[in-house]
């Protein structure tokens, strides 16, 4: 299994604080092979500072219908899956526990190779 990572991309500024809840994460276009994980970072390539009782909503859309898993990993690398589905657009909405550094992950559970058109995370 490979697992790579990308960056998101800031869609909008809310402030100049680093650790600014409500931000809104753009997710770019990318392909995934069968099995493989990518991790979704912040700009400055590592985790995202997430508060405790945040609310999480994080979507994707492909280009052909396919199989994912999405959820988080805290910073100890435990993964956590919060959905998994099939179609051409997946999204599910949950809430962090505890404060911490979180990285976010979407799998391609397909047997062949899948195209993220784009994506959004929200906290």
């Amino acid at each position: 299994m490979t697992t790579s990572s990308i960056s998101a991309q800031a869609a909008e500024s809310q402030s100049n604080n680093t650790y600014q809840q409500n931000e809104r994460m753009g997710i770019s276009s990318t392909t995934l092979s069968a099995g493989e994980t990518i991790n979704i970072i912040d700009n400055d390539g590592m985790a995202f500072y997430v508060p405790g009782g945040a609310k999480i909503s994080f979507s994707i859309s492909l280009k052909t219908s396919g199989n994912v898993e999405m959820g988080y990993k805290n910073s100890n690398g435990v993964r956590t899956k919060k959905y998994s589905g099939s179609g051409k657009s997946h999204s599910t909405t949950f809430t962090i526990g505890s404060t911490g550094y979180y990285k976010f992950y979407i799998t391609n559970k397909s047997s062949g190779t899948i195209t993220i058109t784009g994506g959004s995370l929200n906290f």
